[in-house]
């Protein structure tokens, strides 16, 4: 469900809720509202929704209902969080341990890097087999060091990232020490450089077999 220009009333969000309570075979969901005039929290329409996800892709906020709804979602391996912490005052929420135990992807599209898009980052992340991870934000070569611990949690070692500060593409040395440090089983990296500076930025790395 995709409304990228559209005012949610709540007549549609009950909408939604009633027709995901009777979708016992859905596997992959992905709704994506618009980020500029729905500012209320709409998680709510997840309360009734027990079905086991593989894919689940939101521009939800990490609320209460919204992390309720990943405790239960024992089955996920893909998550992709868009435009979270950024509409409203957030809670510091966790996950419990056992949550998610078999994610394997991890995206976060924030756009401003906020504390509350870092404590995201890390309650997904932590503890969990996140293996692939996509990150886009605007944030500034201060603050690489920052995300790259925020990422590090994951119970295996990561395998592919893209990484990329929409702000600031000037500072891709910097970008690449700190990831390299970081991540040395890195098998593929995604950082939107272009073809002669991948070349000297390629002496970073050992296992990297794909850089882009």
């Amino acid at each position: 469900l995709y409304f990228p220009s559209n005012c949610m009333t709540a007549n549609l969000l009950r909408l939604i809720r009633r027709t995901l309570s009777i979708l016992p075979n859905l596997q992959w969901l992905q709704l994506n509202f618009s980020s500029y005039d729905n500012d209320s929290r709409s998680s709510w329409v997840l309360a009734d929704f027990t079905t086991p996800l593989v894919k689940f892709f939101t521009t939800f906020d990490f609320d209460p209902a919204l992390a309720h709804f990943l405790e239960a979602q024992s089955s996920l391996q893909v998550l992709s969080l868009q435009w979270c912490a950024g509409n409203a005052p957030m809670e510091t929420l966790t996950l419990s341990p056992s949550a998610l135990p078999h994610l394997e992807v991890f995206s976060y599209n924030g756009f401003w890097l906020t504390d509350e898009a870092l404590q995201v980052m890390r309650t997904v992340i932590t503890g969990r087999p996140v293996k692939d991870i996509d990150i886009c934000f605007i944030g500034g070569s201060n603050t690489y060091s920052i995300v790259a611990d925020a990422i590090a949690g994951g119970s295996c070692p990561l395998q592919r990232l893209m990484f990329v500060d929409v702000a600031d593409d000037t500072q891709m040395d910097l970008l690449v020490q700190t990831i390299a440090a970081r991540f040395p089983m890195l098998e593929a990296l995604e950082i939107g450089a272009d073809s002669d500076t991948l070349v000297s930025l390629a002496l970073h790395f050992h296992g990297v077999t794909g850089l882009t």
